[in-house]
């Protein structure tokens, strides 16, 4: 017989995920009471006799898929184990066992026994769908009925329904709708980063909608004249988009598509629609609304194309299929299983919910309404979300339909990210209204022997570290002061003197390199160079000596004066404004503090004044080491402050009394950067990439411009560095489509080996005598951008070996196209998993390497799989021997 192209499709499936039962569906019920087994076998079995597609079976090599019809089949009544492991799992795991493709029957029945038995279906999806679950079970029931009273169940024969090929019209509207869709670049920002492929495993949570947003979807049917199920998808439209799917967002929902005649067959007629709704942030959710319903009924009039249909060139078909090649997100509406009465032979009959355990959709909402509740059932891709944050995300789905029962006509960009567990709030130092200079001058006066600072074998009293300010002070002749000096008392008594004289600071590192220097200087206008012997720079005055003199002038400075000037410690001169206000309020009072801080930073002044403001000691460190990350704020959408929820990734938005007060000379960027929030006050917009965890603290993840796509995966460079680490400390960067990891030691195999197992993607290690770092320590992503860039230019001038000239070949061949070289991935250029298995295959036969179809999926491009190929190769000949 012939096989379908869904058919093949969910084969090809099976075959890149062995050994799972994601294609298996089931129907399950319990009964007040104990079954007639011997009944419920000759039920099931009149079922089957009854339907050709239920004796359908499949036949799969290598190469191909068969089936045919059997004219008898016997399906057993099985025992699904009991466990302590509860109802729920039990059935999981019985219907998680996956099914041959050998010939063997696609269903299977089991009974869990105990004071209610509970019969559970499972039947592989190549025969069955969802709609089929309820036709199967109101026969099964009646079938029962008929039994326990000595009738014979119908034996008429239901042929297999044959599907019409799809018209070209429809493939047409599809590959219009869909174009440029770019499916695997729509994960959400409380994802996990992405994984070197997936599971499959899933798990589920319940929600039942609060009556309040019921209420509101009850009411919107009326006001906006849309169904419920229109209603909550226009709002998962909205969930999806505020969670970091953008703005062009694509939603996967299962329609039948049988014909009126064909209501009663049991059989995969279904078929998932990519519905696409492009969601304007200045529209409001009457607009949404109407949208949503016009995609719904447009793709209705055109459900008769599979997915397998539409060209994968046209969708951008990736490594990542197996999932989906169009959407990560599922919506559901079930109104309801069981249609038959509520009793069998006397015993009353409940539908049991039943999972397999696995999902191919990173989330997926089932709306299951009822007249006293509405539960939201989320399942979702173990591998891509954490329970908790799924958990959350169904708690602001029912936040967001209660507040849009009052800002229906509010745009929808401006509506609420936050639920219930989201009011978790930082604790935020309170503004303090004095001077730094004030704080240390007390200790002079009080305690002048003291010690104030210690360098080593070193020491200086708070009396000769002032002395040495106030020396300072009389050389400054301008509003603006630069100051270059290794840490130790110079240093600190230079900046002391130049806030004693009414000057703003300059914060550099002698160690920064002399352009990133020379650049900072100009921007920052000084009009004075205060330099530590040694530190040589171009009409700089020397810092005075610090030791001996006993003056102790007191200062009058204005605590809102500027205080200092900070740079980023490489790429542009971009520098921000502190005044004395805020640097006071970042100071924390501590008796020793180890100053190991970069003095370009705000951080070293924090790690001198916390002692010296409270009469305690600063201990110089000889080696610089990154400051932790004190600031206080929220996380929010990039680019336009509105606040996320725990556990979404977003753009770090520093508030409280220590944000600077402006970009200097940039008032541009103090437009785009500085905002007022209504909770959180005045905030600044930081360019980091951060996640605000349930205690309340905030983690910074990276810079959000170190965000790469390679392969259709978007991911965070930090993220590929923390999943490398075990192996070795590791830099990376990106260029030319591909990510390097810089690493001091030689371990370039087992990087490569751990990013298999651990990345959708496999970066090239560099090993390198020196990771490039800047002076406070961390990595220099500017000098790791123009390394990359040059390793990228100086990788493609290698030619290819022999057997990577031999796949581009096959490339160029199969896919019709010019100009493909080493490192064309396979599926961004136009390959799909039909023509991969014709690529292995030709591989195979023609060059005798040992290719499968999963190893094109994990090495797409020549150079990749020819690597793997000759390793497999080799490793095969290693094993003869």
């Amino acid at each position: 017989m012939t096989v379908s192209r869904k058919e093949t499709a969910m084969w090809l499936l099976e075959r890149l995920v062995p050994g799972t039962g994601v294609n298996n569906v089931t129907v399950a019920f319990e009964v007040g009471g104990r079954f007639d087994r011997a009944v419920l076998t000759r039920a099931v079995n009149a079922v089957v006799a009854r339907h050709d597609v239920l004796r359908t079976v499949f036949r799969a090599d290598d190469v191909a898929l068969d089936k045919e019809v059997r004219p008898a089949v016997d399906v057993p009544l099985l025992d699904v184990p009991v466990t302590g492991a509860g109802l729920d799992a039990d059935l999981t795991a019985f219907i998680a066992t996956p099914f041959a493709l050998d010939g063997s029957p696609l269903v299977r029945v089991g009974v869990r026994s105990g004071d209610n038995d509970v019969c559970c279906v499972v039947v592989h999806h190549l025969v069955f769908d969802a709609m089929s679950t309820t036709i199967l079970l109101r026969e099964l029931l009646t079938a029962y009925e008929e039994v326990a009273a000595g009738l014979t169940p119908s034996a008429d024969v239901v042929a297999p329904r044959a599907e019409p090929e799809p018209d070209e019209r429809s493939i047409a509207y599809w590959q219009k709708s869909l174009d440029g869709l770019r499916a695997s670049e729509s994960g959400l920002w409380c994802a996990k980063p992405p994984g070197a492929g997936s599971s499959l495993r899933a798990s589920t949570i319940h929600h039942g909608l609060s009556a309040e947003a019921r209420e509101v979807v009850r009411r919107f049917q009326k006001e906006l004249r849309a169904s419920e199920a229109v209603v909550l998808l226009a709002a998962y439209y909205v969930l999806l988009t505020q969670h970091g799917a953008g703005s062009d967002v694509v939603i996967g929902t299962p329609v039948n598509v049988r014909d009126p005649q064909s209501m009663n067959a049991i059989g995969y007629h279904a078929n998932l629609l990519p519905l696409r709704v492009r969601l304007d942030p200045e529209a409001d959710f009457r607009a949404v609304v109407k949208r949503t319903r016009s995609a719904f009924l447009e793709a209705i009039s055109h459900a008769g194309v599979p997915q397998e249909q539409v060209s994968p060139a046209v969708l951008g078909d990736t490594p990542s299929s197996w999932r989906s090649s169009f959407f990560r997100h599922l919506f559901n509406y079930v109104p309801g299983t069981v249609e038959a009465a509520p009793t069998l032979t006397g015993m009353p009959v409940r539908h049991v919910l039943a999972e397999n355990g696995f999902s191919r959709f990173d989330l997926e909402f089932f709306i299951v309404p009822g007249p006293e509740r509405t539960t939201v059932r989320a399942a979702f891709c173990v591998d891509a979300f954490d329970e908790a944050d799924v958990v959350r995300l169904v708690e602001r789905y029912d936040a967001l339909l209660v507040e849009l029962g009052g800002a229906v006509d509010r745009p929808v960009a401006e509506l609420s990210r936050l639920g219930a567990a989201d009011h978790v709030r930082q604790e935020v130092p309170e503004a303090v209204d004095r001077h730094v200079l004030d704080a240390v001058h007390r200790t002079v006066v009080e305690q002048p022997d003291l010690v104030a600072v210690e360098d080593g074998p070193d020491s200086v009293t708070y009396g000769e570290l002032w002395s040495a300010a106030l020396d300072t002070r009389d050389l400054v002749t301008s509003d603006t002061v630069a100051v270059l000096a290794p840490r130790g008392a110079g240093l600190a008594a230079a900046w002391l003197g130049a806030w004693a004289a009414g000057a703003k600071v300059v914060l550099l590192d002698p160690s920064q390199p002399v352009p990133d220097l020379a650049a900072r200087l100009a921007d920052s206008g000084a009009g004075l160079v205060l330099a530590a012997e040694g530190v040589t720079v171009p009409g700089a005055v020397r810092i005075p000596a610090v030791g001996g003199g006993s003056r102790s002038d007191a200062p009058a400075v204005a605590v809102d004066a500027p205080a200092h000037l900070e740079y980023p410690l490489t790429g542009e001169a971009v520098g921000v404004e502190f005044s004395h206000r805020a640097l006071a309020s970042a100071v924390t009072e501590q008796a020793k503090a180890l100053w190991q801080s970069s003095s370009a930073t705000t951080a070293a002044l924090v790690d001198v004044l916390g002692p010296l403001t409270s009469g305690g000691r600063v201990v110089v460190s000889p080696d610089t080491a990154p400051a932790a990350d004190t600031r206080t704020g929220f996380v929010a959408e990039p680019g336009t402050g509105h606040e996320l929820g725990v556990g979404v990734r977003g753009e770090l938005c520093a508030t409280g009394p220590a944000l600077p007060t402006r970009h200097h000379g940039r008032p541009d960027l103090d437009a785009e950067r500085f905002g007022e929030h209504p909770a959180h006050g005045r905030f600044h917009r930081t360019g980091d990439l951060a996640v605000r965890h349930a205690d309340g603290t905030v983690e910074v993840v990276g810079r959000l411009a170190d965000h790469v796509t390679v392969a259709g995966h978007r991911l965070h460079l930090a993220d590929v560095e923390r999943a490398l680490a075990p192996v070795a400390p590791v830099a990376a960067a990106h260029a030319d489509g591909t990510v390097f990891v810089f690493t001091e030691a030689d371990v370039a195999d087992r990087v490569r080996e751990h990013a298999k197992a651990t990345l959708p993607f496999v970066p090239e290690p560099v090993v390198v005598s020196r990771i490039p770092r800047t002076a406070a320590g961390t990595l220099d992503r500017v000098m790791l951008a123009e390394l990359a860039e040059s390793t990228a230019i100086a990788a493609t001038a290698e030619p290819p070996d022999e057997t990577t000239a031999a796949l581009v070949a096959v490339w160029t061949e199969l896919l019709d196209r010019p100009g493909l070289h080493a490192d064309s991935n396979f599926f961004t250029s136009g390959g799909h998993s039909l023509l991969g298995a014709q690529l292995v295959q030709k591989v195979k036969k023609e060059l005798g390497l040992p290719a499968q179809l999963a190893d094109l999926f994990a090495n797409p491009t020549p150079r990749q799989l020819a690597e793997h190929l000759d390793s497999a190769f080799f490793d095969e000949d290693d094993e003869d021997d």
